[in-house]
């Protein structure tokens, strides 16, 4: 058993009242960071669902919400983010998707399907360790190999005070996760 929350309750509340408002922030257009965000939702939708993890595909969607508060939505993509909305608040999404002129049910429109091309990264921050400690990160391609990943640590000035005039041992890189430099101590 687990202990009952009202914080929950409320945290839920403000997610739906976000959801909600996020019709204030429709704009003619949207950043490509929103597509990209919102694609990534579409995709964590359709494998997270079927396999009844509906806490993560729920976190997907409050992420979405802050992502487009802060920089605007399409009205497109509003009516997607509802249709995705719907299977977890079928009423208030209703009410929604009436508000914005449909004279259908929202729970009869098609499911979303993801672009896998915009729903990727191009650019993402790992970690580099130095001895296992995080000492900072860099910002790279999710696809960069172990000499792109090295140029970027040492033409970033605070790690090449870091290392200068030090020998690396070993290199540990996993693309896209983390760099961890072995020096001697």
């Amino acid at each position: 058993s687990y202990p009952w929350d009202m914080g929950g309750i409320a945290g839920l509340r403000r997610f739906l009242e976000r959801s909600y408002g996020l019709a204030d922030h429709i704009a003619p257009a949207e950043p490509e960071s929103v597509t990209r965000q919102l694609h990534k939702v579409i995709t964590k939708h359709t494998t997270d669902i079927p396999e009844t993890k509906f806490n993560t595909a729920i976190s997907a969607l409050m992420i979405f919400v802050n992502v487009a508060e802060k920089e605007g939505i399409t009205r497109a993509s509003y009516e997607t983010f509802i249709k995705l909305l719907a299977p977890f608040a079928p009423h208030l999404t209703e009410e929604i998707w009436h508000e914005l002129g449909h004279t259908t049910s929202v729970h009869l429109e098609t499911y979303p399907v993801a672009d896998s091309d915009l729903a990727r990264d191009t650019l993402v921050v790992i970690g580099v360790q130095i001895n296992g400690k995080l000492r900072g990160d860099i910002t790279i391609s999710p696809t960069a190999t172990e000499p792109e990943a090295m140029a970027a640590v040492h033409s970033n000035p605070h790690f090449t005070n870091r290392l200068s005039g030090v020998t690396i041992r070993k290199t540990i890189y996993i693309p896209g996760k983390i760099l961890n430099l072995v020096i001697p101590e």
